[in-house]
């Protein structure tokens, strides 16, 4: 991740914080875009943000038969734990 991009920190952060207050949840990202947040996203920012909760084995991606693609939680609550304060989101944000 670029350190420097406030916007990808903020949205994986965002998305930590939900993951670890909603351990079973699974959605699309159209889905998590119109649910997660309380705010409007970018869907070319939110998929950035899922790719690199990927590639660091936070989230998985599981393709139904029906063709739509879901991500939920693969990280323990360790690590969502670190990623979140290392994302410097303020335990206000909690949900």
């Amino acid at each position: 991740m670029d350190e420097g991009s406030l916007s990808l920190r903020l949205l994986v952060g965002t998305l930590a914080v939900y993951l670890r207050a909603h351990p079973f949840a699974c959605d699309t990202a159209e889905g998590i875009r119109q649910w997660w947040f309380e705010t409007e996203v970018a869907m070319d920012d939110l998929m950035a943000a899922l790719e690199w909760m990927q590639l660091h084995h936070v989230v998985e991606e599981l393709k139904a038969a029906d063709g739509h693609v879901r991500y939920r939680r693969l990280a323990a609550l360790e690590q969502l734990s670190r990623l979140i304060a290392h994302m410097g989101i303020a335990p206000a944000g909690d949900a």
